[in-house]
């Protein structure tokens, strides 16, 4: 039942059935108690009004899994756990959220997740002990907190926002696709990990200390802190590093720097890594001497030409791929008939692509029983008879966006270029065809 405590501001307190009744109606109070959780889902058509309090709600869990009625929040928040979707409104500049109560068996207090909100445009302040800030698809969010702290700290699309509080403690932080971030502030900690991608990043913090970090395609990075001696390190698509020649690392457990066309040199006194991604880093041309690689190593299309014999690997991978040191460092040396008669078709495929399809169709005396053209590129239809097996078809492409020809394996039935283009991964219709989509392990 519906009652009013006096005495503490005229606090009117609901049921949530009494609290999601009233906001249906328009007639909610300005300040509101619910007694338990608060959730509100708008799942009809029917036209507002519809009101949150103006003032204050306070409630155990705030949950508007809908806030697409509403264009005003309360200016004062409390409670343990608030998720807000697809609200449509802005906050105050003075607003708050406050979190009260205490940790129960299954959920901590102070999670604060809010996505899909349109118009929001800065975060209100943030009382009480922060467990965890997950923000994502805000557009327009721009305005954070002076200073944040938390278990967890997550920004995913959120396009305007260019800085971050000038304060930042946490264990775990995320940010992905928030393109106008430069630099993470002076005052930074993560004790953990760190995951950021396709942010415009052109430094780090000096003190780095998380073991697990990601920095996937921060093209503007150019160095790494001295400071920094992960475990885990994801450098993917960092272009602008050169160099990482920290003396005092040792041993890792992964390192993945796939896509880092300019790096030139890996920690000097590095002994001993897990996994080693070296995928197009064409200015890597050597590995640091008696390095031990004690599950894989990837080096498509680097710039290494051999393994040094101080060098020790478990297994070698091009694009993801097991292969021969013959496949990967001399290619030269691979002959068609060797490709034909491999059972493995992922490896045949590297193999193919190592030979050349020059090469190829010469040496296996490939028959062209079609021909086209599709968006500008020029496609062949191959065919070698093999004695005793189904015919091995593959598809020859010719782009000026790929700038060398391609050859990829299409199933045996496959009669025509078009019908060849829809087994390329990531098409599924002749007509989708286009060389700039095409995946990067085709390209």
């Amino acid at each position: 039942m519906t009652e009013e405590r006096r005495g503490a501001g005229d606090i009117v307190v609901m049921s949530p059935d009494e609290a999601v009744a009233a906001i249906q109606a328009g007639s909610v109070p300005k300040r509101l108690e619910v007694t338990g959780h608060f959730t509100y889902y708008e799942t009809g058509l029917r036209i507002p009004p519809r009101a949150l309090p103006t003032d204050e709600l306070i409630a155990g869990h705030i949950l508007i899994l809908n806030g697409s009625p509403f264009s005003e929040l309360p200016h004062i928040m409390r409670c343990r756990w608030l998720n807000l979707f697809f609200y449509q409104g802005d906050v105050a500049k003075d607003s708050v959220i406050e979190f009260i109560g205490s940790n129960e068996f299954w959920y901590e207090v102070g999670n604060l997740n809010i996505a899909n909100c349109p118009r929001l445009t800065r975060l209100p302040e943030l009382l009480g002990k922060l467990q965890r800030l997950d923000i994502e698809d805000c557009p327009l969010l721009s305005v954070l907190p002076a200073e944040l702290r938390s278990k967890t700290l997550r920004f995913a699309g959120c396009a305007s926002l260019s800085q971050l509080p000038a304060h930042i403690e946490t264990q775990n932080f995320f940010l992905y696709n928030c393109p106008l971030v430069h630099a993470l502030p002076d005052d930074f900690t993560a004790s953990e990990k760190i995951s950021i991608s396709s942010a415009r990043l052109t430094r780090l913090p000096d003190h780095i200390t998380a073991e697990d970090v990601w920095l996937e395609d921060c093209s503007g990075l150019v160095e790494l802190p001295a400071s920094l001696r992960p475990r885990d390190l994801n450098i993917n698509g960092c272009a602008g590093l050169t160099r990482w020649d920290n003396p005092d690392i040792i041993e890792m457990n992964t390192l993945s720097a796939r896509g880092c066309v300019a790096l030139e040199t890996l920690p000097p006194n590095l002994r001993r890594v897990n996994e080693l991604n070296i995928r197009g880093c064409a200015r890597l041309t050597s590995l640091p001497g008696d390095l031990r690689v004690t599950s894989w190593l990837d080096v498509a299309d680097s710039g290494l030409r051999e393994l040094p014999a101080s060098v020790s690997v478990t297994q070698l991978r091009w694009n993801g791929v097991t292969i021969t040191e013959q496949a990967a460092f001399h290619p030269e040396a691979l002959t068609a008939q060797q490709a034909l008669a491999e059972p493995n078709f992922a490896v045949r495929s590297v193999m193919l692509e190592r030979i050349g399809p020059e090469r190829f169709i010469r040496e296996a005396a490939a028959e062209v029983f079609d021909t086209d053209m599709i968006r500008d590129s020029t496609l062949r239809l191959l065919r070698v008879n093999l004695p005793g097996n189904e015919p091995f078809i593959a598809l020859e492409i010719h782009d000026s966006a790929a700038g060398r020809p391609r050859l990829l394996q299409v199933p045996p039935h496959v009669r025509s270029c078009r019908e060849a283009a829809t087994w390329i991964p990531g098409f599924d219709a002749p007509d989708d065809y286009d060389p700039a989509r095409m995946p990067s392990e085709t390209r």
